[in-house]
């Protein structure tokens, strides 16, 4: 979900087969959890095209950002598919299996997602274990649980950038999370945003 384009088009794709090298090392060895691969870093930095390229292998679902769903939601954002967000056949169904009505938003906690942390990836993998970890965050897990229920075997491609939002994930226990932190130059960064 990206508020200023719209969410990128959730297009499913054919489920992961084992095979040599590449699709199958995204694979869980633990049946019971799905893998989310989670594009981690700053804004414009390319995690919306990195995520739809990662979309087109098969067995890969990119979402966009998740964890922009509730505003996009609220706002009523176009999907990449061209649809209102509550009209899309993929995420309009998520949303009413998730979370229902609009006014069951918890959007204390949908704000919380967004917040800051300046702390560096090694500091926060350390970070990641159960006694510093936020608890699971109970509208999250169930979109995520609706996604995985729709698309089963799915490596679930989230370019929601955000550290702490990665810790929130880790908590969810039918999620084996992987992170891409993904960097650009600064300066290129910089620029973009001026543009």
């Amino acid at each position: 979900v990206d508020p200023g384009e719209g969410i990128v088009s959730a297009t499913p794709r054919p489920p992961i087969r084992r095979s040599g090298l590449g699709v199958s090392a995204m694979e869980t060895t633990d049946s019971t959890r799905s893998t989310v691969l989670l594009i981690a870093g700053v804004g414009k930095s390319g995690s919306t095209l990195l995520g739809a390229m990662l979309g087109q292998i098969p067995g890969y679902l990119n979402v966009g950002e998740v964890i922009s769903l509730e505003h996009a939601w609220q706002s009523d954002h176009t999907c990449g598919c061209g649809a209102a967000i509550t009209a899309c056949r993929f995420w309009g169904p998520v949303i009413q299996d998730s979370i229902g009505r609009l006014d069951a938003l918890d959007t204390r906690q949908w704000a919380n997602l967004h917040t800051k942390t300046l702390l560096a990836p090694a500091t926060i993998l350390r970070k990641l274990g159960p006694e510093s970890a936020d608890p699971v965050f109970p509208q999250l897990a169930a979109v995520y649980a609706s996604l995985l229920r729709r698309q089963p075997g799915h490596v679930i491609v989230d370019g929601s950038k955000s550290f702490r939002y990665a810790r929130v994930l880790s908590r969810n226990p039918a999620i084996s999370l992987r992170i891409v932190h993904l960097l650009r130059d600064p300066r290129a960064v910089e620029y973009s945003k001026a543009r």
